[in-house]
């Protein structure tokens, strides 16, 4: 397993046994800085859609 899935694997416990993290992340959310998350999930679609596509080339 890669680092980023064991940090996924170390974040989902964590906010499996202390749940009250989990809802602190998720009260920051207001409609006002929803355009923040609409931006993000873009450019990762994009980085990600890159990624596949270099892969998809170059084997």
């Amino acid at each position: 397993m890669t680092v980023l899935g064991w940090a996924n694997v170390l974040k989902v416990t964590l906010y499996f046994l202390f749940p009250a993290i989990g809802m602190k992340s998720i009260g920051r959310v207001r409609m006002e800085r929803a355009h923040e998350l609409v931006i993000a999930g873009a450019v990762g679609t994009v980085v990600l859609s890159a990624l596949v596509a270099y892969d998809m080339l170059t084997t």
